[in-house]
């Protein structure tokens, strides 16, 4: 699925004018939840990105007829002037915000496995985890998903909530964290909380982040980017 979301459809929504289920991408497909989460939270910034596309065609324009004439039409050089300084203002703020943002990826890091290889593990969890510790996420996570109802641990839910997050599937990734949470594994506990920061904040719960990353002392698993990430979304 295309989760290119179209922009119109996404702005009728928000207005009130059509249903959830109304909002399509650019191929006229569906949008799921988190696709359409993302682009609600993104869309003061493609609002903004039109504008200047707009901005930028009409002083192409402007220019393309000056050449021709080498007479502007009246009013076009203040409007020109004041559409320069507003692209220059505009790009000075994408600039800012890209730089200000706090990004996922420097904050995700991949968990070192604690129980790599044990005889007790089955060949398909042996190979899911093999993926793992190479960082292949994607493949990783296919295995993990395939394990029989049998084999599933508090451990192999750790793991497919890492791989689930490190792939950007937030929902499966709490999901995954949250079983493991509640199988009560001690020596997981805090980095469990840690990745559960991470996928609320990615899904736009800030409360939520916010509250597992204060409950992460001085000393406890990722404590410093817990708490600057903590400082980032506090402002």
């Amino acid at each position: 699925m295309n989760n290119e979301i179209n922009i119109s459809l996404l702005e009728r929504y928000l207005q009130g004018e059509i249903a959830r289920e109304e909002v399509l991408d650019i191929e006229g497909n569906p949008v799921d939840d988190e696709a359409l989460q993302k682009s609600i939270e993104q869309f003061d910034d493609i609002k903004l990105g039109l504008k200047v596309i707009a901005l930028r065609d009409d002083l192409k324009q402007i220019e393309t007829e000056f050449e021709a004439t080498q007479q502007p039409k009246p009013g076009w050089v203040r409007y020109a002037a004041a559409a320069a300084i507003l692209l220059v203002a505009v790009a000075s703020y994408f600039i800012f915000t890209a730089n200000q943002a706090p990004r996922f990826e420097d904050y995700f890091t991949h968990f070192e496995n604690l129980s790599i290889s044990r005889g007790s593990e089955s060949d398909q969890l042996q190979e899911a985890m093999k993926f793992y510790q190479i960082e292949d996420y994607d493949k990783a996570l296919s295995l993990f998903k395939a394990l029989p109802e049998n084999q599933l641990t508090g451990e192999s839910h750790f793991y497919t909530g890492i791989s689930a997050l490190a792939t950007q599937d937030f929902i499966l990734a709490l999901e995954q964290l949250s079983l493991a949470e509640y199988q009560s594994l001690l020596e997981y506990s805090q980095p469990i909380r840690w990745y559960k920061a991470l996928a609320h904040w990615q899904r736009g719960e800030l409360d939520e982040a916010k509250a597992l990353l204060a409950q992460i002392k001085p000393g406890h698993y990722q404590s410093d980017k817990a708490q600057t990430l903590l400082e980032e979304l506090r402002d």
